[in-house]
């Protein structure tokens, strides 16, 4: 994850859990310097015609230094289309012996539906009446 962010830190911006931009080298050094927790816990009552357990397992990941949240990432999708910002949500997935970092695109669908509305809006501009436009997905079997 960090060499992914330092490859293509021009793009992108971090934020925190609070909302407040910070600079990617932070972000670098944060998800560089990951430490993970974990406590166990287990209760046992025996009584005369009953027994009962219970077990707590608490996983914590964090760092030195601040985690982002999400990072933004500008892209033009494609010439002649305005620059999008791709949101990306950060997570630590816990349950190896290493932690996994994972980004998750906030708004997926929507954005790409946008995308493609803008799309055939320049096409539309491009051709004119010389074609009828529609969009939707093709199956050349």
């Amino acid at each position: 994850m960090s060499d992914w962010i330092e490859d293509w830190n021009q793009h992108l911006a971090a934020t925190d859990e609070n909302g407040q931009t910070m600079t990617i080298a932070k972000a670098i050094a944060a998800v560089r310097t990951i430490t993970v927790k974990a406590s166990s816990e287990s209760d046992h009552a025996v009584g005369e015609t009953r027994a009962s357990r219970s077990t707590m397992d608490q996983i914590e990941a964090s760092s030195k230094e601040t985690l982002p949240a999400w990072l933004d990432f500008k892209v033009i999708p494609f010439e002649g289309l305005a620059e999008q910002t791709i949101r990306l949500r950060v997570s630590v997935i816990t349950g190896g012996a290493q932690p996994v970092m994972k980004l998750r695109w906030i708004g997926e669908e929507a954005q790409h539906e946008a995308i493609a509305q803008e799309f055939k809006t320049v096409l539309d501009t491009k051709i004119g009446a010389g074609a009828k436009l529609s969009l939707g997905t093709f199956d050349a079997r």
